[in-house]
């Protein structure tokens, strides 16, 4: 009976034994570890998140450039109406007036702005035709052949 008894007993006074002293190699080993931070993330893990972040950053300033440029066309876009609009009164003005040299010259000047350049040299000639001498007709005309 007293085996079993001590068989019993022995594993709990293994407990109370002295601990054996690190030897300086196993010093060394502890001196050299990383932080625990950098054991939570391993390569995988590490990839995995520096991939998740570059896209983040990505979506983040396509969003910010999307917005700006969002706003930057809803600035063209009423620019361009407030233009449509003064064509639409300087033809009510030629309509009017049909020998009046600067409402032609405003819409060949409108319509340059627009980009349509058959409509500003059309309207320019109109107004040359009232006023050959107009200089500042000559100087859009000149403008004008060059680009287009």
């Amino acid at each position: 009976m007293k085996k079993k008894v001590y068989k019993k007993v022995a594993p709990k006074l293994r407990f109370f034994t002295k601990k054996k002293k690190a030897t300086s190699a196993q010093k060394n080993k502890k001196t050299l570890e990383f932080p625990n931070i950098l054991r939570t993330f391993t390569e995988k893990h590490f990839f995995a998140l520096v991939i998740s972040l570059f896209l983040l950053t990505a979506v983040i300033f396509s969003g910010f450039n999307l917005y700006k440029s969002n706003s930057q066309k809803q600035e063209v876009d009423k620019e361009r109406w407030e233009i449509i609009k003064e064509v639409t009164f300087w033809k009510s003005v030629v309509a009017k007036y049909s020998d009046y040299r600067d409402a032609y010259f405003q819409l060949a000047i409108l319509h340059y702005r627009l980009g349509d350049f058959v409509s500003s040299k059309f309207y320019l000639e109109k107004t040359l035709d009232i006023d050959p001498n107009f200089e500042k007709g000559r100087e859009l005309e000149k403008i004008l052949k060059s680009k287009y």
